[in-house]
């Protein structure tokens, strides 16, 4: 027997839309100098099935109003940021070893600082963001005997994106900008395990950026993501999972110095909802909750994250599995 009855590709799908989530969706530290383009994070992690073309749209809000310095929070009212995406992934299974997926989205940053005569300035930035192409190998798949999933990638962030844009005649902070003006390689990596005959799973997911110096000479800081987090299946093809993730990012440099309050550690919950009964089709909503932050200097943190995003797992024409989970 084989990962291909209709329970069992229930379960490939069910951790497919699990881990849509598995990063947060901003590549960008959280202070008021430091960002980048929220891309990296919404790399869905799937591992994407032999023949298989997955494709997700997600839809997301994400709030900044909480001012700390270091990891202390202080009382603070007078600043916000609201980051709104719209992201698109598609990824498809070449054979049993190889996948590729791209990611791409359009962005709105905003930001609101209240000033000392009562009113509020407003700077927004908006457009098409970077786009990431990541081949994928898989070293294993999962097999009624081996009900394990590993897989890792590299690939590139393209500089699609605008990162020059004015308002007033005025360059927009970099924060702002829906790109990031460089070429970064980035990282990947999902490990998974079906614990058989239980409604379980468990899950790690990894993935990075090593940002280069953009053309106005600004480079964002590197930045890694991990998580690790399980999911409960039920009969009635709606499953619920808690991830938790850490990300941490190193500070920026404008031609070569190193910029203050850029960089952080943080440390989140991720319980989101998962509904797969109408198969191909899945949805999920996912809160990102902050748990612990320490931020470089002074910066806004994460006050929520709320995603909404909608998969299909359409299955291609192709060669058909061997009970062993092998292709031929």
């Amino acid at each position: 027997m084989c990962l291909q009855s209709p329970s069992a590709r229930l379960r490939v799908l069910s951790i497919a839309v699990m881990t849509l989530t598995a990063v947060p969706s901003t590549a960008s530290a959280v202070g008021c100098c430091s960002a980048g383009t929220p891309i990296l994070g919404g790399l869905d992690n799937v591992s994407n099935q032999p023949h298989s073309l997955l494709i997700s749209a997600t839809q997301e809000i994400r709030v900044l109003r909480a001012l700390f310095d270091g990891s202390n929070k202080l009382d603070d009212r007078t600043r916000e940021r609201r980051v709104l995406g719209t992201l698109l992934e598609a990824g498809y299974g070449i054979n049993r070893y190889l996948s590729l997926s791209m990611l791409a989205g359009y962005i709105r940053q905003e930001r609101w600082i209240k000033t000392n005569n009562g009113g509020r300035s407003h700077s927004t930035g908006q457009g098409f963001g970077d786009l990431i192409v990541l081949p994928k190998i898989h070293i294993l798949r999962a097999t009624i005997k081996r009900p394990d999933d590993l897989a890792i990638g590299a690939g590139i962030k393209m500089p699609t994106g605008p990162y020059t844009l004015r308002e007033g005649g005025l360059l927009v902070a970099p924060e702002l900008q829906p790109g990031s003006g460089s070429w970064d390689p980035v990282f990947w990596g999902l490990w998974s395990r079906t614990l058989l005959p239980s409604p379980w799973t468990v899950l790690a997911t990894m993935s990075a950026r090593i940002p280069t110096e953009n053309p106005r000479g600004y480079r964002f800081g590197p930045e890694a993501l991990a998580g690790a987090g399980v999911s409960f299946g039920t009969a009635a093809g709606v499953d619920t999972s808690l991830l938790i993730r850490l990300r941490s990012t190193r500070p920026d440099r404008f031609q070569g110095d190193r910029l203050p309050n850029t960089g952080s550690l943080q440390l989140f919950a991720v319980p989101a909802v998962n509904i797969i009964r109408f198969s191909p089709w899945a949805l999920r909503a996912a809160l990102q909750i902050p748990l612990w932050r320490s931020v470089t200097g002074t910066q806004l943190a994460e006050t929520i994250q709320a995603r909404l995003s909608l998969a299909v797992d359409i299955h291609l024409p192709g060669k058909r599995n061997e009970p062993d989970g092998r292709t031929r």
